[in-house]
């Protein structure tokens, strides 16, 4: 798949392992790029841990502003296609798929998502409540080149993901 996920973490490691987890047991053939903003010690525990994942993973350290950790990197994504997220947030890789082949046979189209699911989980327990099944809201457009629309996006973030 040529996609990027861009994850960008700070001294949550066992968010993103479990992230990372997810991804492995789904066999994504895309690439995985942390922005980890965590300090020296758990960004070295972090580029430890990954190791053991058979996922093509790139790991940059940053001072830690999501949107601005993204800017830092954005020029070293090398896929076709890009996507962000948190480190406690999933994609489904059939809907990334699915989005890819939208992009690919409409060149009028820029980036798509699908639907979303916000789950209620009230702390500590056990019984979880769809509350907003439906598409989810995401920013316009309308702005004139890919690099407009690119700012756009990172300066009003909308979350195509989901969390756990």
């Amino acid at each position: 798949m040529d996609i990027s996920i861009i994850i960008p973490t700070k001294n949550r490691i066992k968010y993103l392992l479990r992230v990372l987890k997810y991804y492995e047991n789904l066999k994504f053939n895309g690439k995985i790029i942390l922005v980890d903003g965590s300090s020296d010690e758990k960004y070295k525990e972090i580029c430890q841990n990954i190791k053991i994942f058979k996922l093509d993973i790139e790991i940059y350290k940053s001072s830690f502003v999501p949107l601005l950790a993204i800017r830092e990197i954005i020029d070293k994504v090398n896929t076709k296609y890009v996507t962000t997220m948190g480190d406690d947030d999933y994609q489904i890789p059939q809907g990334l798929q699915k989005s890819i082949n939208i992009l690919d046979s409409r060149v009028d189209i820029i980036g798509c998502h699908g639907i979303g699911l916000i789950i209620q989980d009230p702390i500590y327990n056990k019984n979880y409540k769809i509350t907003d099944p439906g598409l989810y809201p995401g920013p316009h457009t309308l702005q004139d080149s890919p690099y407009e629309r690119l700012i756009y996006q990172l300066e009003n973030y909308a979350c195509p993901s989901f969390s756990v």
